[in-house]
Protein backbone atom coordinates (compact mmCIF):
# COMPACT_ATOMS: atom_id res chain seq x y z
CA UNK A 1 0.00 0.00 0.00
CA UNK A 2 1.24 3.69 -0.81
CA UNK A 3 1.41 6.05 1.50
CA UNK A 4 -0.13 9.24 1.74
CA UNK A 5 3.01 11.65 0.81
CA UNK A 6 3.29 8.38 -2.35
CA UNK A 7 -0.27 9.54 -2.92
CA UNK A 8 0.81 12.93 -3.62
CA UNK A 9 4.11 13.24 -5.24
CA UNK A 10 4.54 15.79 -7.70
CA UNK A 11 3.18 15.02 -10.53
CA UNK A 12 0.92 13.26 -9.40
CA UNK A 13 -2.62 14.15 -8.59
CA UNK A 14 -4.58 12.74 -5.17
CA UNK A 15 -8.66 13.40 -5.25
CA UNK A 16 -9.52 15.23 -2.18
CA UNK A 17 -12.53 12.52 -1.38
CA UNK A 18 -9.88 9.77 -2.13
CA UNK A 19 -7.41 11.74 0.23
CA UNK A 20 -10.33 12.13 3.25
CA UNK A 21 -11.47 8.20 2.59
CA UNK A 22 -7.53 7.31 3.28
CA UNK A 23 -7.19 9.11 6.47
CA UNK A 24 -10.08 7.93 8.08
CA UNK A 25 -11.39 11.40 9.82
CA UNK A 26 -15.04 12.76 9.64
CA UNK A 27 -14.95 15.01 6.17
CA UNK A 28 -15.24 18.60 7.65
CA UNK A 29 -11.83 17.43 9.73
CA UNK A 30 -10.04 16.56 6.21
CA UNK A 31 -11.70 19.02 4.24
CA UNK A 32 -10.72 21.85 7.33
CA UNK A 33 -7.29 20.60 7.32
CA UNK A 34 -6.51 20.14 3.38
CA UNK A 35 -7.66 23.84 3.23
CA UNK A 36 -5.01 24.63 5.87
CA UNK A 37 -2.34 22.86 4.22
CA UNK A 38 -3.17 24.62 1.15
CA UNK A 39 -3.42 28.25 2.49
CA UNK A 40 -0.18 27.46 3.96
CA UNK A 41 1.62 26.45 0.88
CA UNK A 42 1.61 22.48 1.29
CA UNK A 43 -0.92 21.21 -1.24
CA UNK A 44 -2.27 23.05 -4.74
CA UNK A 45 -5.94 22.56 -5.12
CA UNK A 46 -6.46 22.44 -8.97
CA UNK A 47 -10.54 21.90 -10.29
CA UNK A 48 -11.28 19.37 -12.30
CA UNK A 49 -11.81 20.93 -15.73
CA UNK A 50 -13.94 18.05 -16.07
CA UNK A 51 -16.18 17.76 -13.42
CA UNK A 52 -16.79 21.37 -11.55
CA UNK A 53 -17.58 18.72 -8.18
CA UNK A 54 -13.98 17.42 -7.91
CA UNK A 55 -10.91 19.02 -6.64
CA UNK A 56 -7.26 17.58 -7.15
CA UNK A 57 -4.34 18.16 -4.69
CA UNK A 58 -0.94 17.93 -5.72
CA UNK A 59 1.89 18.49 -3.08
CA UNK A 60 2.85 21.96 -3.75
CA UNK A 61 6.91 22.46 -4.75
CA UNK A 62 8.27 23.74 -2.18
CA UNK A 63 6.54 20.67 0.15
CA UNK A 64 8.08 17.86 -2.01
CA UNK A 65 11.20 19.54 -1.85
CA UNK A 66 10.91 20.05 2.04
CA UNK A 67 9.41 15.99 2.48
CA UNK A 68 11.98 14.70 0.27
CA UNK A 69 14.91 16.42 2.16
CA UNK A 70 13.55 15.46 5.63
CA UNK A 71 13.32 11.48 4.10
CA UNK A 72 17.09 11.62 2.48
CA UNK A 73 18.27 12.83 5.99
CA UNK A 74 16.18 10.25 7.84
CA UNK A 75 17.82 7.51 5.86
CA UNK A 76 20.88 9.24 6.08
CA UNK A 77 20.77 8.65 10.09
CA UNK A 78 19.53 4.91 9.84
CA UNK A 79 15.94 5.46 9.03
CA UNK A 80 13.05 6.67 11.17
CA UNK A 81 11.88 5.42 13.80
CA UNK A 82 8.15 5.04 14.97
Amino acid sequence: ARDRYGEVIPGERGIALEQRIATAVPPTTALRWIRTMSDNGMFVRVADPEDGRRVFIELSDGAASAMAAYLSSAKASGGLAI
